[in-house]
């Protein structure tokens, strides 16, 4: 192994003798500035769609793209430039294990990577070596890996978008210095604390010996314009009854009441007193207690529903309140009055003192809660700790019928993070998408309220039987449960096809009459790749150059190149029809219009230029002859002079 002094380390010890420079905070790793490069450096690819592999082709509005999400983000960068408005990510935890994503970094430490294994033959990243924490670059591979696809990211959100982004605790902190830099300080919202699990099984045995054991993870939220009221709604979480509520009204007119103890109107429902008594839930004597009465309503259900039923007229004492004067006149001590004000109403009381005080009704504390058994009851509004989502846990593996039980969320937590953020026609994209639980929730969340949410999700096509041969342990098991799956269902042994196949499913068992996804893969530019010295040219290759389009692509994969180079979204209408025996496709409306049949009339071209579209789309080989080509742009010119017209 080579020797060398390490600069840094002599510097430190050195320290005045050196010429002094400015110190400033900064967050950085080896190979930050190769990863910023890389979400810049342009990509020479498409994406090709597949009707085949999609359902409801025609009138799908929500996207599935195959392959590395780099990539991907690159191609619908501006198609989607300022568009969506959430985006969650489950990127994967840098536990050690191998990454998938093989993105292009060079370094300037040589010596380390030749010792380490860092590059592979072609001179890459070797992603396929294990990545331990004795690898010096434990951290900076992963950091390298997330920061060019959140930069990426950051352009699609909308001026108000909010991005979630789910962690454990090997990264939070990087990805929290990553995200500040990225999407900037002021951005950040908060980090979510979700409750993955409890304290039992072979937890319970760490937990003895002194461990304080991981029962949670993270999901860090930022905003794009640095807004912290990122939600439509609040989220309700149940809780128990609170003991204050204990007074119960009797109305004696329209707007006045007499009050008296709940306590004593439960204890005359004999029906409510034998189920306490059966319960063991009254004293000696058989009475009841007003500081017992969290017990009641949790233990008794014939108390829970009285007390849900009269919530209007159960109510707990307030602080004082200023009524009209003339209003106050009127009232009586110790009877309770409704008091209007402005568009509210109260309740109001005269103490003995003579004091105005207010009541407040239990029904403004009921609601049912956004817990995984939508409890009907008291609530209070969730913060940022989401408790119980180990209870979705227990059936994780049976959500959307695809074998990928390894990280997978639940629908509930995606669904309510969708709900508390998005409108109801909303873009959300997922750029690690795994078995698709971001696309199912969209689509759950959709039929639940008749919305037209559209997803974008991307999952690299893994081959998994590559992944097969270096797994061992619970990873080769899991892998060999996708493979066995994969085969029931007649797909290929790729991660990427788990999603898809949850999708349809969803898809097919619901009510989604007029919905449906567009798939696409990410691959080659359309166009050849001819690299030619001029002396090698003969006239064989000339002819054989003649389609500068390579084999085999079709009509689709050259319009929807077409639609990302001008910035267009993938999700609108498109069909086709004949013109003078043609193929024409047309793209929302008159937005484009495109033939890419060879030799091309004139009347085609007069047709497609007097329906006056946006855009209009030939390949080289439309056109016979260069007069033919010139004569298109007059035609244009003559009847359609606004449209911008692209030859391929």
């Amino acid at each position: 192994m080579k020797k060398a002094v390490d600069f840094e380390k002599l510097k430190n010890i050195l320290g005045d003798a050196l010429t002094e420079e400015k110190e400033v905070y900064e967050f950085t790793w080896p190979g930050k500035r190769q990863s910023m490069l890389e979400a810049l450096r342009p990509l020479r690819k498409v994406l090709r769609p597949s009707v085949e592999e999609s359902i409801n082709w025609d009138k799908a509005e929500h996207i599935f793209i195959e392959g590395d999400n780099l990539e991907a983000l690159k191609l619908i960068r501006e198609s989607y430039l300022g568009k969506v408005k959430m985006i969650y990510i489950d990127p994967p935890y840098n536990t050690g294990h191998d990454f998938i994503y093989p993105d292009s970094y060079k370094m300037g430490f040589n010596d380390y990577a030749v010792s380490a294994n860092y590059y592979d033959e072609n001179g890459n990243i070797n992603f396929t070596r294990d990545n331990s924490t004795s690898n010096a670059l434990y951290h900076s591979d992963w950091c390298s890996m997330i920061y060019p696809r959140l930069l990426i990211a950051r352009d699609l959100l909308t001026k108000d978008g909010v991005i979630y982004i789910s962690i454990d605790n090997n990264e939070v902190a990087s990805m929290k210095q990553i995200c500040d830099e990225v999407f900037g300080q002021n951005s950040f919202v908060t980090i979510i604390h979700v409750q993955m699990s409890t304290v039992q099984g072979n937890k319970v045995k760490a937990a003895k010996a002194g461990n304080l054991v991981k029962n949670t993870e993270y999901i860090l939220v930022y905003s794009k314009d640095g807004h912290k009221e990122i939600g439509r709604k609040p989220l309700l979480d149940p809780v128990g009854y609170d003991n204050h509520y204990n007074l119960f009204l009797t109305p004696i007119s329209k707007d006045t009441y007499i009050e008296n103890s709940l306590i004593d109107v439960l204890s005359k429902e004999s029906d409510i007193l034998e189920e306490l008594q059966a319960l063991s839930l009254t004293d000696k004597k058989g009475k009841l207690s007003s500081t017992k009465l969290k017990d009641y309503y949790s233990k008794s259900e014939k108390v829970k529903k009285f007390i849900d039923t009269n919530a209007d007229f159960i109510v707990r004492m307030h602080d004082s309140i200023e009524v009209d004067s003339d209003f106050k006149r009127n009232m009586i001590s110790e009877r309770v009055y409704q008091y209007f004000a402005g568009e509210r109403d109260y309740l109001v009381t005269l103490d003995k003192n003579g004091r105005t005080k207010q009541r407040i009704r239990l029904s403004e504390k009921l609601n049912y809660a956004d817990d995984f058994y939508r409890t009907y009851g008291p609530t209070t509004i969730r913060g940022d700790w989401w408790p119980g989502f180990y209870l979705d846990m227990g059936n994780i593996s049976k959500e959307g019928g695809v074998a990928y039980n390894n990280g997978k969320k639940p629908v509930r937590l995606l669904e309510q993070l969708i709900d508390f953020t998005t409108n109801k026609d909303d873009i959300v994209l997922d750029f690690f998408a795994g078995s698709c639980t971001t696309a199912h929730a969209v689509l759950d969340l959709n039929r639940k309220e008749s919305a037209r949410r559209k997803f974008i999700v991307v999952q690299i096509d893994e081959d998994l039987d590559l992944s097969l041969q270096k797994a061992t342990g619970e990873l080769k098991k899991e892998i060999e449960g996708q493979i066995d799956f994969l085969d029931s269902v007649q797909r290929k042994h790729y991660l990427s096809e788990l999603g898809k196949e949850r999708i349809t499913r969803i898809l097919k068992q619901k009510d989604f009459e007029s919905n449906g996804f567009r798939c696409f893969s990410v691959d080659s530019s359309n166009m050849k790749d001819i690299y030619y010295a001029p002396d090698e040219y003969s006239q064989y290759l000339l002819s054989a150059t003649d389609s500068n389009i390579k084999e085999g692509r079709t009509d689709l994969d050259l319009l929807f190149a077409c639609l990302l180079e001008w910035g267009l979204d993938l999700s609108r209408s498109c069909k086709t029809e004949k013109i003078a025996g043609m193929t024409v496709h047309i793209y929302d409306q008159d937005t484009l219009i495109a033939c890419f049949a060879d030799n091309v009339p004139e009347e085609v071209v007069r047709e497609i230029a007097k329906r006056k579209p946006l855009r209009a789309v030939f390949r080289d080989s439309s056109f016979v002859n260069d007069t033919a080509r010139v004569n298109l742009g007059e035609i244009f010119k003559l009847l359609s002079p606004d449209t911008d017209v692209k030859i391929l």
